[in-house]
């Protein structure tokens, strides 16, 4: 062997050695990084029922309709008492109408119940305050984010007969709702023995859901009460 293939030899094994003594010191200061992030932070679930209304610039005379919500969610504690909490969910939202059929001088009304299916992203932050050591009281402020998977209505008729269709989403003439909805959000609610919690929640759409300008401005609204289970206590 040559004295420049010896010298390639021992330098490429040197690097080498290197390389895993590098990618060794890597792994275990991830692994321990993320064994202290993990200890501030549990995972768990959430579901509940809505009351939603979506606001509508029409003639249109609008009620609440019932739905509901499920999902994920990760409670990372920074701080003494603050936590920020993402979530990612499935919830029903939408309204029911009522609008005039002007047929003579009876004008009849007909009745529409608009369901709206979103796969939404929330991100609340928490603040907690201690009442005793199994009782929490939590209020939160955050933003979502809901894409619209779906979108349908139930039409009772003034004569009694009944319809069911779905409504187009996308940005055209003739779409019915945009798919991308944002807003804001309030939470309040209680955490008993740090894993169980019984919220509510307000969310205001920010968003205008009609498709075109020259459709009347929509925005979402929605009332929700939650009860979560943590794995694993908060402390």
């Amino acid at each position: 062997m040559s004295l420049h293939r010896h010298y390639f030899t021992i330098n490429h094994r040197f690097s080498y050695h290197l390389i895993i003594h590098l990618m060794k010191k890597i792994l275990l200061t991830l692994l321990f990084t993320s064994s202290i992030i993990l200890a501030k932070a549990q995972i768990g679930i959430t579901a509940g029922g809505n009351i939603a209304k979506y606001s509508y610039t029409s003639n249109a005379d609008r009620k609440f309709i019932f739905g509901f919500n499920g999902g994920l969610f990760y409670n990372h504690n920074f701080g003494e008492n603050f936590a920020i909490q993402p979530e990612l969910l499935y919830t029903l939202k939408g309204a029911t109408l009522y609008t005039e059929i002007f047929i003579g001088s009876n004008n009849p009304v007909m009745k529409y119940q608009n369901r709206l299916k979103y796969v939404q992203f929330s991100l609340p932050v928490m603040r907690s305050f201690e009442v005793s050591d199994e009782f929490d009281f939590d209020f939160g402020l955050g933003v979502f984010v809901g894409y619209l998977t779906s979108a349908d209505y139930t039409a009772k008729n003034f004569d009694g007969t009944s319809s069911k269709g779905d409504f187009k989403i996308g940005n055209g003439a003739t779409d019915s709702f945009k798919a991308l909805d944002y807003g804001a959000s309030a939470k309040i609610g209680f955490t008993m023995s740090k894993t169980l919690g019984f919220h509510f929640r307000y969310e205001a759409g920010l968003a205008d859901l009609s498709p075109t300008p020259n459709d009347p401005k929509l925005k979402t609204g929605n009332m929700t009460f939650n009860i979560s289970y943590i794995f694993g206590s908060r402390d």
